[in-house]
């Protein structure tokens, strides 16, 4: 901004233009200094001016550089394993001469440099690892009975231990024959793929196990459309009948899986169609029952218990 001093008086004005400063040292000394008749020539201090920026030259590292800064970060991974990735490289680049660093806030200036640094890291971590020998394998000895000859057997064996000897050996014989027979059996007495005469042969009666008739199943009819409360009024009411009742909750949306074994699903008739639809999947639209309410679910029970047993359903 330009600056002038008054000639009569330490007093220093400014403005912005020159025409602007010298007008106003014309109009101090007029009214700060009356007895001057002349006018001063003003004198215009223009401001010294601003250095122009001077531009650094972008550094480009050769690949040689790059490979040795990627080395060095690497390196610097390991020792300083909490450091940011760009704090890394300005570290690591100090192994370049001072001309050759560059300022780096982020590595996305430098392509491919994460992936470079980790395969040099893992690289440097195999090699520092050392190499464990194979583990010498085990060799279990196992003991196999081996049985002498009869060769060798007969000049020194008595009577009684020969009779021993033969005895065993052919009570081995027997069981040997006995276990590929049951095994020519179950498998339908086929040799190479070719039936034989043996196979048309009854198999060899065992003697039978003693086996415990397997209880027999209440049915178990599933009812949905209910309310819990309302299920255990019905329930209620056929606490006497020999079946098993199952409540499921049809107000959920999301699922409409049925329980296993199920031999009758009865239904409300304002249930979704989705669930009559899962109820026909699972046992087909026979054993899918539908009712108005709790009056006709009881009596759609009673219709299938005297279906299935129509002796002891009305008893």
């Amino acid at each position: 901004m330009p600056t002038v001093h008054c000639p009569h008086c330490p007093r220093v004005l400014s403005h912005k233009t020159e025409n602007m400063v010298r007008h106003s040292l014309q109009t101090h000394i007029r009214l700060k200094h009356p007895a001057m008749n002349t006018a001063a020539t003003p004198t215009v201090i223009e401001p010294p001016p601003k250095p122009k920026p001077t531009r650094r030259n972008k550094i480009r590292w050769e690949p040689v550089e790059y490979q040795l800064v990627v080395e060095a970060t690497a390196e610097r991974r390991i020792t300083h394993p909490f450091e940011s990735l760009a704090e890394a490289v300005q570290e690591a680049q100090k192994i370049l001469p001072l001309d050759r660093h560059r300022v780096i806030n982020t590595t996305t200036c430098l392509p491919n440099f994460p992936q470079k640094v980790q395969l040099a890291f893992d690289s440097l971590i195999h090699s520092t690892k050392p190499e464990q020998p194979a583990p010498e394998p085990v060799i279990h000895t196992i003991p196999v009975e081996v049985t002498p000859p009869l060769e060798k057997i007969l000049p020194t064996a008595a009577t009684g231990a020969l009779i021993a000897e033969l005895a065993t050996r052919l009570f081995r014989r027997i069981d040997r024959l006995e276990a590929a027979l049951a095994a020519v059996h179950k498998n339908g007495a086929h040799t190479n793929g070719i039936a034989t005469a043996r196979a048309a042969e009854p198999p060899v009666a065992l003697i039978p196990r003693a086996t415990t008739p397997e209880p027999a199943r209440k049915p178990r009819i599933v009812i949905g459309g209910l309310m819990k409360d309302q299920f255990e009024h019905v329930k209620e009411k056929l606490k006497e009948k020999d079946v098993e009742l199952v409540w499921i909750d049809t107000t959920a949306r999301t699922s409409t899986t049925y329980p296993m074994h199920v031999d009758a699903i009865v239904l409300t008739k304002h249930i979704g169609h989705h669930w009559s639809d899962a109820a026909t999947r699972a046992i087909g639209q026979a054993k899918v029952f539908h009712a108005d309410g709790q009056s006709s679910v009881v009596q759609r029970v009673f219709d299938f218990l005297s279906r299935r047993n129509p002796i002891t359903a009305h008893s």
